[in-house]
């Protein structure tokens, strides 16, 4: 027997420990992102003294709170967009019931405008910028004292801790008005600091202090609409102008202190640590880019979805994927749990991808809803003495509307929204 020796190529990715997190990254939520970041500024450093640096460390305390709060299981995976537009004027009508001296009244104006919808007061709000207004206004001069003064009124109106900077101090205002005994007030008040100065967590407490904690709410200006309602930060925002939509990254998530203050210290740090960072800001740019393209790829194509005047067209994976020269599996990943803002609403970017029904037949693409629509147009304008068959609808589908599909794909969307066969439509019509 002869040996033959034959030498075959073969290429291969190999998948590095970089790589491989820059492709976990991808399907990051923004919480992720934001928990990833926190690891990063752990270490001591002056720049975590300003206000941005200590507004994203309090967002990463109400993520914990949320956490405990809802659980995984508990979270809506579509959830609505709530209406922030009644907050203002609800803390405004209290506030002007108020015995209070004219200038006490501009000065919560001011402050009432500064509560963001989520009735936490803007960071970079800047008292002197009050101070200024009302000696402009009244030739008096007053003082943080003063101003401080009518914050705490303000925060003490309906919802309770709104106008708060930071989530220990609306959680203490909410615990305060409770109508539970003051030893108790006392107590899970000393927890609750405790937590924002890691000196323990939630799950370490007593049960009855934690079932106090629970009640309480970690984004008050939103009880106002609803009390079960959880809030959930869209990954990008999109805005109509005519009937075009535009989308833009919201990064809420990531604030720019945050990043310079963690570039600002990769000199200083051992290779090992500055090759794990970089590899992490480097796997979020492209994490960026690439939502933002499918973002824009699907408002696009789903235009006139979005604007109301039609059901949405079906989009595959491959589709997208072979239009941005992209992975199906890096398409699949980036739009997992993923929200986007609406003007109103609030939706998961996978529901602008839509299946083919028709995935594997010529004609027309069609979408289940588009299929579901047909079926109940045809069969509620047939005949009625002689209804259509499943092979009869598929003949007018292909016929008339270039849809083809096969007739087993006819019955179970017939089935699936409860239209009997033909001869059970024949004998209703005859029983009526």
């Amino acid at each position: 027997m002869k040996q033959v020796l034959k030498q075959n190529q073969k290429t291969s990715l190999t998948l590095t420990p970089a790589l491989q997190n820059q492709i976990k990254l991808l399907s990051f939520t923004g919480l992720d992102i934001r928990e990833e970041f926190n690891r990063l500024l752990d270490e001591p450093d002056e720049d975590l003294d300003k206000k941005s640096i200590k507004h994203f460390r309090d967002e990463i305390l109400i993520d914990s709170y949320r956490k405990f709060l809802q659980g995984p299981s508990q979270i809506k995976k579509n959830p609505d967009l709530v209406d922030f537009k009644d907050l203002r004027s609800n803390l405004a009508d209290q506030f002007m019931i108020l015995t209070l001296k004219k200038s006490d009244y501009l000065i919560g104006e001011y402050l009432i405008d500064s509560i963001e919808p989520d009735g936490r007061l803007d960071p970079e709000i800047d008292y002197d910028d009050i101070k200024l207004l009302v000696f402009e206004s009244f030739k008096e001069k007053i003082s943080d004292h003063d101003i401080e003064r009518v914050l705490n009124k303000i925060q003490e109106l309906e919802p309770e801790g709104c106008g708060y900077r930071s989530i220990t101090e609306s959680l203490t205002i909410q615990i305060r008005n409770l109508d539970i005994e003051q030893k108790l007030i006392l107590s899970t008040t000393e927890a609750v600091n405790d937590i924002s100065q890691h000196k323990t967590t939630i799950d370490k407490l007593d049960k009855e202090i934690q079932e106090i904690i629970k009640s309480l709410s970690y984004h008050p200006g939103l009880t106002i609409e609803s009390e079960d309602t959880f809030y959930t930060k869209p990954d990008l925002v999109a805005i109509k102008k005519n009937n075009d939509w535009f989308v833009s990254l919201n990064d809420s998530y990531m604030p720019k202190a945050v990043l310079e203050n963690i570039n600002g210290k990769l000199n200083s740090l051992d290779s090992d640590k500055k090759v794990e960072i970089k590899s992490f800001l480097n796997g979020l740019e492209r994490r960026q880019q690439t939502l933002l393209l499918v973002s824009e790829y699907l408002l696009k194509k789903q235009k006139d979805f979005l604007n109301k005047q039609t059901y949405p067209l079906p989009i595959t994976l491959l589709e997208i994927g072979e239009a941005l020269e992209l992975s199906e599996s890096t398409i699949s990943r980036v739009v997992q749990s993923k929200y986007i803002q609406l003007p109103d609403k609030l939706i998961s970017l996978n529901s602008l991808l839509e299946r083919r029904v028709n995935a594997k037949s010529d004609g027309r693409d069609i979408s289940p809803r588009e299929l579901e629509r047909f079926l109940v147009k045809l069969t509620s304008e047939e005949d009625k003495q002689v209804p259509h068959t499943d092979e009869n609808l598929r003949y007018i589908l292909k016929e008339s509307y270039s849809v083809d599909i096969a007739r087993r794909t006819i019955s179970k969307y017939r089935e699936g929204i409860n239209i009997p066969i033909a001869r059970l439509r024949k004998k209703q019509s005859l029983t009526k």
